[in-house]
């Protein structure tokens, strides 16, 4: 495990409170609380691009870590974080990430690499069988269900994991080593390329870049907490949390193609999220506008809330009742569509 970025208290409160409005999160969830306790579970290595340092944690009965097969697959995968470090710049890379979704993709091919070449390391070698293997036990363990206190947290990171594994798998698939190499000279741009691998190597499809504005005078006195895109995983979080993981409106989440929220906090302490998402269809963002509003007439029953469809986007406005800042909001942001047809300038 690696990561050079830190987020304060009030980071972590703004993304929280932003998860709960969107209806991805339950209210009572304390990112912070619930990050600690995954990593108190799981840690069991760090290296640090800053330091140079790397650290195993023993555990109860882990005395002699270092001579057990747990702890040497450990630092397999701790050095090659160590690796990629050296010839590929991860603190570098790391500073250069403008949002939670393209770090969160970085991350899972970061960790992806690494486990896979801790996998090979146990099984003293590396071919496409021996990633077979990885790949079927990677699928069982994703299946193990998650107490729903730490499901958004531990579940959301165990299969990010998952994802990145895949993706790097399909790397090496193509071109053994040389080729997962190459991904560090090209990472992916968004957690929709991990998930939807095709986007990423057969046709590569950037993300639409969305910047959310005119908030500054229809929310006046306001203060700006967080400007994030969530990227596809947070559309899967809503939906599977509010419908169904098999639901089939699950489909919806696969058509993201871009978004940016920014969370506000008001004077008085009130929050307003406002949240743009561009689909890869109108006939999608249709159906997710009927859908989410669904979602949040139940989640911010007595909350104001809007969801409105511009063809391809979906403006959401959560915690206000005021009726038109959708449209003030619409009018006055930005969506560099590239590949998506309805462009605004």
């Amino acid at each position: 495990m690696w990561a050079t970025r830190t987020h304060t208290d009030d980071e972590l409160r703004a993304s929280s409170a932003a998860g709960a409005f969107l209806g991805r999160i339950p209210f009572s969830i304390d990112l912070k609380s619930g990050s600690v306790t995954y990593l108190r579970k799981h840690l069991a290595g760090r290296y640090d691009p800053i330091t140079k340092e790397m650290f195993l944690v023993a555990k109860d009965g882990d005395s002699d870590l270092l001579n057990q097969r747990k702890g040497k697959m450990i630092l397999a995968h701790e050095f090659t974080h160590a690796l990629q470090d050296q010839h590929f710049h991860l603190e570098r890379t790391e500073e250069h990430l403008e949002s939670i979704d393209r770090a969160r993709a970085f991350h899972a091919m970061v960790e992806g690499d690494a486990t896979i070449v801790e996998y090979a390391y146990d099984a003293d070698k590396m071919d496409q069988a021996m990633l077979d293997r990885l790949l079927s036990r990677i699928e069982e363990r994703i299946k193990t269900p998650h107490s729903y206190s730490t499901e958004i947290i531990e579940g959301s990171l165990i299969a990010a994991r998952a994802d990145g594994i895949k993706f790097v798998a399909e790397a090496y698939r193509r071109g053994a080593w040389p080729a997962v190499d190459a991904l560090y000279s090209t990472p992916p741009l968004s957690m929709h390329q991990i998930l939807h691998r095709a986007d990423y190597f057969d046709h590569p499809k950037p993300p639409v870049e969305v910047e959310v504005s005119g908030f500054e005078d229809a929310v006046p006195n306001s203060t700006l907490m967080e400007r994030e895109t969530f990227g596809e995983p947070a559309l899967r979080d809503i939906i599977e949390r509010n419908l169904d993981k098999e639901a089939p409106e699950m489909t919806l989440a696969e058509q993201w193609a871009g978004d940016q929220a920014v969370t506000l906090r008001s004077q008085d302490g009130q929050i307003v999220v406002i949240w743009i998402v561009v689909f890869s269809s109108s006939d999608a963002a249709q159906k997710f506008t009927v859908v989410y509003a669904n979602i949040l007439d139940k989640v911010l029953s007595t909350t104001g809330h809007q969801v409105v469809c511009h063809d391809d986007s979906v403006v959401v406005i959560a915690g206000t009742p005021a009726r038109t800042l959708a449209e003030t909001i619409w009018a006055n942001s930005k969506i560099n569509a590239g590949q998506n047809k309805t462009a605004k300038k």
